[in-house]
C-alpha cells in the first residue's frame, strides 16, 4: 500500500516527466526551418549560378536573406498599393536593404559578381526589365 509520501512523488516524477517530453517536443518542432519561398528559392539559385566560391555559411545567409526579401514582396502584393510608383518605390528599398546585408556576406568579388546580376530577375511584381 502507498503511504501519502510516495503518492507525491509519483505525481511529482510524472508532472516532470511530462513537462521534459512536452519541452523536447516542442524544441523540435522550433527547430525545423521552413521551406523558403518559390522567390527565395529562385533568386537563391540565380545567386548560386553567378557568385562563384559560396561557402556553406554564406549559402545559409544569403538563404535568408532572399527569405526575408521575398517575405517583403509578399507583403507587398498583400498590400494593394493602389499607386505603382509607391509600391516601386517601397520595392527598390527592399532591394536596396538586401544589397546592403549581401555586401556584408559576400567578399568584394563575390559582391561585384552579385551585382552583374539583373536587379528584377524574379520580382513577380516589377515588370522583368532588368534596370
Amino acid at each position: 500500500m502507498y503511504n501519502n509520501t510516495n503518492m507525491k512523488t509519483n505525481r511529482d516524477l510524472i508532472a516532470a516527466g511530462l513537462f521534459l517530453w512536452a519541452t523536447a517536443a516542442f524544441s523540435q518542432q522550433a527547430v525545423q526551418p521552413s521551406k523558403p519561398s518559390p522567390l527565395a528559392q529562385r533568386e537563391f539559385k540565380a545567386i548560386k549560378a553567378l557568385v562563384s566560391n559560396l561557402t556553406p555559411d554564406q549559402q545559409t545567409k544569403i538563404l535568408a536573406i532572399e527569405e526575408t526579401y521575398a517575405q517583403g514582396v509578399e507583403d507587398e502584393r498583400n498590400t494593394k498599393e493602389p499607386s505603382r510608383d509607391v509600391m516601386m518605390s517601397k520595392l527598390r528599398d527592399l532591394r536596396e536593404q538586401r544589397n546592403y546585408k549581401m555586401r556584408s556576406v559576400l567578399s568584394a568579388a563575390q559582391y561585384a559578381q552579385y551585382q552583374s546580376m539583373p536587379e528584377h530577375v524574379n520580382d513577380d511584381l516589377d515588370s522583368g526589365t532588368p534596370k
